[in-house]
């Protein structure tokens, strides 16, 4: 499985070889950040389910 990292840097030099650096920077910018925001969704719904997990068996210790 690859890194994060190494698709960013896989997808950047992908781009037209007329691309200026300044372009392929603001891509590797958006494409980091999109990263960061999938993995923050990633780790809210791990953080979901433990929760309700703990509900769950917080509800059948009480009955």
């Amino acid at each position: 499985m690859k890194r994060s990292d190494e698709m960013i840097d896989m997808l950047v030099s992908s781009v037209r070889d007329d691309t200026s650096e300044r372009d392929k920077a603001v891509l590797r910018r958006v494409l980091c950040e999109l990263v960061r925001v999938a993995q923050s969704e990633s780790v809210q719904s791990i953080e979901a389910d433990l929760r309700a997990v703990d509900m769950a068996i917080s509800s059948k210790y009480r009955q």
